[in-house]
């Protein structure tokens, strides 16, 4: 069986809540997100698991600070205090995840 997929990124920037669903169909068949950039998402297989993403813009970010730039690493380490697991990050995106139902979006 396959461990490994990529499939063309096709959400815009003002997409994220489609682009979060679609994380979570993704999860429910066991296929998670590994990487996103450029036009391309890089999924690897595991145990399916119902998760709940959030799919964030990084204040401030552009294609010249990346994804890993000190706004983008505090922004990470206020989401990840308020309950949400770092998944992967893109140019401009932060994907977040949790399995607590009782976790809110803030």
């Amino acid at each position: 069986m396959k461990q490994k997929k990529r499939i063309w990124w096709t959400f815009n920037l003002w997409e994220a809540d489609a682009f979060q669903q679609y994380l979570e169909e993704m999860a429910l068949q066991g296929w998670f997100l590994e990487n996103v950039g450029g036009s391309i998402m890089k999924f690897y297989r595991a145990q399916p698991e119902k998760r709940r993403y959030a799919a964030l813009l990084v204040p401030g970010s552009s294609s010249l600070t990346g994804a890993d730039s000190w706004k983008a690493e505090q922004f990470r380490k206020e989401c990840q205090e308020a309950g949400w697991d770092f998944q992967c990050s893109g140019t401009y995106w932060q994907i977040f995840y949790t399995t607590d139902e009782s976790v809110k979006l803030t």
